[in-house]
């Protein structure tokens, strides 16, 4: 007769050679790779997309120099991100769940197993750096409020992967229903998105903030040329097209939605006029107001002085004054 010790014992040996008869098929290590590398990119992203909101709701001259909109560019790469990749990691955790309650040996294969250590000690490391990083930032004079928020968002990200993980491996079968922690995580991430959208703008509308952009930068390189063309004649030009040789390019610019036709539907060419013996004006019609530009360009080509490229939207004039202590005509 044998005793309940010695049959748990030979049950528990009947286990281990059935989980060492599971093989590792070129699928297994992708997918579990997958669902891996997915996991850190979306919470990475993530945790860059509540950054951002940071930033831009408590704003910091002394780390923006002023100017929130800076983050845009972050902003929008975390929101790219999440919508590519974290559906990849969902897709792929719920077909890994499938394979493992039709097979429950899958479920403690070893790759898997080091795969969700791994993830446990690199949330440790992202939790200790993340925390080093903003407590730095914190001794080095940035708002408390900042410092706060960023902190939490890191323990919430990090933790709550950590704390899955963790509960995940100690489990001997998978949980008959993830869907109580999965649809709230989608939902999250979702308003995260969407409330992404409304503070980095719709794509339409950032086409129009670039197109200004593209202007602002082509009459800046013409005012270049005009300044080139002083220094070399002691003269303004009288004409746009005398600064062909003055321009890199060695060509005009155009506004980039105008009409190659000549029908001024569009917005029209760049305009040149000569309005005294050493001030001119440059001219462009603008989509947006550059107080409503929000690209990490207009941080500096918007900035403030004699010679801004502030400009509100619709046709507008730049006059400049060419200095003679700046430009001096040539002997």
């Amino acid at each position: 007769m044998k005793t309940k010790k010695e049959e748990k014992k030979k049950s528990t040996v009947k286990q281990k050679e059935k989980e060492q008869k599971v093989h590792l098929s070129p699928k297994d290590v992708f997918m579990h790779l997958l669902v891996i590398v997915t996991l850190y990119f979306s919470a990475a992203s993530f945790l860059t997309l509540l950054f951002q909101y940071v930033n831009v709701w408590f704003p910091d001259p002394l780390f923006s120099g002023g100017y929130t909109l800076h983050y845009q560019g972050p902003l929008r790469f975390a929101i790219s991100s999440l919508i590519i990749v974290f559906p990849g990691f969902m897709v792929t955790s719920w077909l890994l769940t499938k394979e493992y309650r039709k097979d429950i040996n899958a479920r403690n294969m070893r790759l898997r197993k080091w795969l969700i250590f791994f993830t446990l000690f690199l949330a440790t490391i992202i939790i200790g750096g993340d925390l080093v990083s903003i407590v730095y930032n914190f001794l080095d004079g940035e708002l408390t409020m900042r410092f706060f928020l960023k902190a939490l968002s890191v323990l919430l990200v990090a933790g709550t992967i950590f704390g899955y993980y963790l509960w995940d491996v100690h489990q001997e079968k998978p949980a008959r229903d993830l869907r109580m922690i999965a649809w709230p995580v989608i939902a999250i991430v979702f308003a995260a998105i969407i409330g992404g959208f409304f503070i980095a703008g719709s794509p339409q509308q950032q086409r129009l903030y670039r197109l200004d952009e593209k202007r602002v930068s082509d009459l800046s390189a013409l005012e270049s040329a005009v300044y080139g063309y002083w220094n070399d004649k002691g003269e303004l030009p009288t004409e746009m097209n005398q600064l062909s040789p003055y321009i890199y390019t060695g060509k005009i610019p155009t506004d980039p939605q105008a009409d190659t036709t000549g029908d001024q539907l569009m917005p029209p060419k760049y305009s040149y006029n000569v309005t005294g013996t050493n001030t001119f004006e440059l001219c462009a019609k603008f989509s947006k107001s550059s107080d409503d530009a929000s690209s990490s360009m207009s941080s500096y080509i918007y900035s403030k002085g004699v010679n801004s490229w502030n400009h509100p939207a619709g046709r507008y004039c730049f006059s400049r004054e060419i200095s003679n202590d700046t430009y001096p005509t040539p002997l």
